[in-house]
């Protein structure tokens, strides 16, 4: 096959042999189409073939290549250079891609152009379609319609009609063109038309960033009667006397903080700052004042604690840091001073002797010594002061081992933990542990494969099971769990990590029926599929095999899926109590699409068939809403196409492609722990008794309250960074 790089150099020594032969006042040679024709229809290469083609100017010899050249892309390149009415549109009707999005780049017809770009199967050749279209309403169709987010993105790159691409930043579904096309439009009331419209909190600060007209940002800004629109309007305001009056004038709370975040007023921010005004107002003046002397009275003297935190936060003057960290009434003001100190012996006088564990927190995070942080990981009362005084702790075996075993504090035997290297005492952790964090952790430092399948294999936590799996490379333990684990999660991650032939034997040999049957949706071979659908014993398996077989998942269309069994799996999530509870009655929305990726192996004998396969990435688009407010959004994408993909010739074929889908896996466990979140501890304690094994599992890691304030990373065994999460 032509790279691009061969076809470039081709075209280079062209050019160069006629540059040269100008510079000579000698003509260059003269084509001849007999001996071109010759080539582009005979056994030579296909490097010179395609020269050859590019060589030729008679249109029926090009006609004649375009039919008979035993190569696809030398016909192909034989039609992109028929210039005469219609010659090349009869190639539209081939059954190949390729010839057909040659037809498209020669067509000058513009009914077949539209036909192309709207109904032709391939992407490719709608794309090569789109590319010669210039009519703004149907590249507005296709830009919201198509199933290809590279088609679209070729529409909307052809359209410059303002009232197009507000057409599209309104109407767009899945917001990938909405924020395209908002850069492209300059006028105001467009813009302030796409705000009031989108629901997308994100899309209506883009059309706000494009809006210049300060006069109608000031307008919104005071009389516009949608909150939304007024907080995005006066985050663009810059007058500064515009900004003043509504720090100080309005009514509305929200609007005076959004005022105050662009006031520049040293006056104004210190009598604010100063009061009456409320502590949110007050707070979010001293995060601008700049008067170093103002700011230490604040910090020293308010008899509010937020708002002593507030000046503390931006104090540049350490000389009144330790005054504070040692004598302040609240632990949380005394905490932020001693964040900001640097003096050893200060801070080790306040990390063993400050009656708050928040304050001794941050002082023993900032001790260099060593023999202190030990003392401290051993004797300190509170678990956040050990864990933190553990971290950065020097090699010492023994003290992490004690501590994993030992500690009461679930956040400290993680970081102890994460310091292990012995397998036995890490296997011992990952199966008794409490926390689901610490048991994850543990699993993440091993490395011996007997000690992975045997987690694998009989641990209590199908969550663990699932992320033993993961590490699995054995096919013979990967098939054991695959035909008996008793969650349908943990094993489908184990077919997923199996050779088709391995799955087919399950399919046939599994003790479960239940089992044979699933092993059949993770089949795309026809020939294994066959097979099952004409030998199993079973009814069940012969069914799904047969119907895999007539409706393989590659024919399925992209777009919405609400009876995916992903998005049913979802809905299920948020009916339960639990979910209910915390967040009210939600509003699933899922969505799929396909970005694919192909490969065509040329051989050098024309003769022999092009082997060609595409490989589709699926993203499965998951929103859940509570009214317009957006809790959790999130693109799941299949595993990525590899460089050089290897397909098995009885995978389905589609347009003459063998065919392989990457589908995407949603991860039910984090869409819980994202709607829990908001959660108490004691509701946390009743999720966790819920019958939704996602919830269950995401309740039991979020009652570690430690985690609640962000995932922490550790090393695992090899080096690389992991997330507790």
């Amino acid at each position: 096959m032509v790279t691009i790089l061969g076809r470039w150099l081709i075209a280079g020594w062209l050019v160069a042999g006629a540059v040269a032969a100008a510079a000579q006042n000698v003509a260059p040679p003269p084509v001849d189409d007999g001996e071109e024709r010759a080539i582009a229809l005979g056994l030579a290469s296909e490097d010179d073939q395609l020269a050859a083609v590019r060589r030729l100017s008679d249109q029926r010899i090009l006609l004649e290549v375009a039919r008979g050249a035993p190569r696809e892309i030398v016909r192909a390149e034989a039609v992109s250079r028929l210039t005469q009415p219609g010659a090349a549109d009869a190639f539209y009707e081939d059954g190949s891609w390729v010839l057909r999005k040659a037809a498209v780049s020669a067509a000058a017809d513009a009914s077949l152009l539209a036909r192309a770009a709207v109904d032709d199967p391939d992407p490719y050749v709608r794309d090569e379609a789109v590319r010669r279209i210039a009519d703004p309403e149907l590249l507005t169709r296709i830009a919201l319609a198509d199933e290809s987010r590279m088609v679209r993105f070729r529409a909307v790159s052809g359209i410059s009609d303002p009232d197009r691409l507000t057409e599209i930043a309104v109407k767009d579904k899945n917001g990938d063109m909405r924020s395209l096309v908002i850069p492209l439009i300059t006028d105001p009331a467009r813009l302030l038309s796409i705000a009031r419209a989108v629901p997308d909190r994100d899309a209506r600060e883009l059309a706000f960033s494009r809006i210049k007209d300060q006069d109608l940002l000031t307008r919104l800004a005071k009389n516009d009667p949608d909150d939304g629109i007024r907080l995005a309007a006066v985050a663009r305001v810059t007058d500064p006397a515009v900004l003043a009056e509504l720090a100080k004038g309005v009514t509305d709370e929200e609007i005076r903080l959004a005022a105050v975040k662009g006031v520049r007023d040293q006056a104004l921010l210190l009598a604010l700052a100063r009061g009456p005004a409320s502590t949110a107002l007050r707070t979010a003046a001293i995060a601008r004042v700049t008067d170093a002397a103002v700011l230490s009275e604040l910090a020293l003297h308010d008899p509010q604690p937020a708002i002593r935190f507030a000046a503390v936060d931006v104090l540049a003057d350490p000389s009144v840091l330790p005054d504070i960290a040692a004598a302040d009434a609240a632990p949380r003001v005394r905490a932020r001073a001693a964040s900001k100190l640097t003096d050893q012996a200060l801070l080790g006088r306040i990390a063993t002797t400050d009656p708050a564990a928040e304050v001794r927190k941050e002082a023993t995070a900032r001790l260099s010594d060593a023999t202190l942080r030990r003392r401290i990981a051993l004797d300190d009362d509170a678990g956040a002061v050990r864990a933190i005084a553990l971290r950065d702790l020097p090699d010492d075996p023994a003290l992490f081992r004690k501590i994993a075993a030992e500690d009461a504090s679930a956040e400290v035997r993680f970081y102890a933990v994460a310091r292990l290297t012995d397998p036995g005492l890490l296997e011992r952790i990952c199966r008794q542990d409490a926390s689901p964090a610490v048991r994850q952790t543990a699993l993440a430092r091993l490395v011996d494969p007997g000690i992975l399948a045997r987690i694998a294999r009989t641990h209590r936590d199908w969550t663990v099971r699932k992320a033993a799996v993961a590490r699995l490379t054995d096919p013979a333990q990967l098939a054991a769990v695959a035909s008996s684990d008793a969650d349908v999660d943990v094993r489908r991650a184990a077919f997923r990590r199996l050779d088709e032939k391995s799955i087919s034997g399950i399919a046939r040999s599994a003790p479960s029926l239940g089992v044979r049957e699933e092993a059949v949706d993770f089949l795309t071979d026809r020939r294994l599929l066959g097979d099952l659908a004409s030998g199993s014993a079973d009814q069940g398996v012969r069914l799904k095999a047969a119907r895999a077989l007539s409706d393989p998942d590659v024919l399925r269309q992209p777009g919405d899926a609400p009876d995916d069994p992903r998005a049913v799996e979802v809905r299920r999530l948020t009916l339960d109590p639990a979910i209910v509870r915390a967040c009210g009655r939600l509003t699933v929305e899922f969505r799929l699409s396909r970005d694919e990726k192909r490969y065509v192996r040329g051989d050098e004998n024309p003769s022999v068939a092009t082997a060609k396969g595409k490989v589709l990435v699926e993203s499965a688009i998951l929103t859940i809403r509570r009214g317009d407010d957006v809790l959790f959004r999130k693109t799941y994408r299949g595993n990525k196409s590899r460089k050089a993909e290897a397909f098995d010739p009885e995978v389905p074929v589609r347009d003459g492609y063998l065919v392989r889908v990457n589908p995407a896996d949603l991860d039910y466990v984090e869409v819980a722990e994202a709607l829990l979140r908001p959660l108490e501890k004691g509701e946390l304690g009743v999720a966790v008794g819920s019958k939704n094994k996602y919830i269950h599992a995401a309740a039991a890691a979020l009652s570690d309250v430690w985690r609640l304030a962000g995932p922490a990373k550790v090393e695992s065994a090899g080096g690389e960074v992991i997330d507790d999460d």
